[in-house]
């Protein structure tokens, strides 16, 4: 007879070892697979996010939503104040 109650020791741990950007472009591919005959749309806003998380130097998600929010701040600083 086995030892028992490894498995459920075990299962998570491979969650542990993954930094940020893989657990989110992970969890982007499952938004475009469980979105069935709109994956033309789906991953339409998904390519944009792959690029920047690929790109970020952050170290964890705390890191990379100040970042995004500092960059979309310095997009909005220099948008002119009224469209025409």
């Amino acid at each position: 007879m086995g030892v028992t109650g490894v498995g459920a020791a075990t299962k998570g741990f491979g969650k542990a070892l993954k930094s940020f950007k893989e657990k989110r472009i992970d969890a982007i591919n499952r938004k475009i697979q469980r979105a069935g005959s709109k994956r033309g749309v789906v991953h339409q806003g998904y390519i944009e996010e792959y690029g920047e998380i690929t790109s970020t130097k952050a170290k964890n998600k705390k890191e990379y939503k100040a970042e995004q929010k500092a960059k979309m701040k310095k997009i909005e600083k220099n948008l002119p104040k009224e469209l025409p």
